[in-house]
């Protein structure tokens, strides 16, 4: 199941996959009490595991969309991302406030006006129909002596 929701390491700009990850135990330690249960606990890679811890270190929260947010230490703080997208970048696809149903297409384009003319695309002026493709291929000077290429010069051998 974590490996479906978070896909690899939860911490911002960590590559590490899924199957190089640990579980962690994201609002508390179960050293400290704290459950295992799905919905408390996310991936980390050994690394990143290590580095939360309540003296001053890395901690982690789950937010309201269950993604495991990374709080720096103060002194590390700069306001940089909290979560990690590399892992699913689909989620970039949406706000997340979008009311939508998860698996309804996304929508890239506005639709069209009741000419069927889109802003997204120009306007095709041309009423042109594209010529069929011939039924045989085309022939080239660099296929010369190949079966089905021109036949050589008068006198000359293949």
């Amino acid at each position: 199941m974590l490996i479906a929701r978070d896909g690899g390491c939860t911490k911002p700009c960590c590559t590490v996959g899924a199957y190089g990850c640990q579980v962690h135990h994201v609002d508390a330690d179960w050293s400290d009490g704290g459950n295992t249960n799905v919905d408390e606990l996310g991936l980390a890679c050994g690394a990143d595991n290590r580095s939360v811890d309540k003296d001053g270190g890395w901690s982690t929260r789950m937010n309201d969309q269950c993604e495991v947010e990374w709080i720096p230490p103060p002194r590390l703080d700069t306001g940089q991302a909290r979560l990690n997208h590399y892992h699913r970048p689909e989620r970039l696809l949406r706000p997340p406030d979008d009311p939508s149903v998860p698996g309804d297409p996304v929508v890239w384009a506005e639709p069209a006006d009741a000419n069927g003319i889109s802003d997204a695309e120009p306007a095709d002026e041309c009423d042109e129909t594209v010529p069929a493709e011939p039924d045989s291929p085309t022939q080239s000077a660099d296929s010369a002596g190949e079966p089905g290429g021109p036949a050589p010069p008068e006198g000359r051998a293949a």
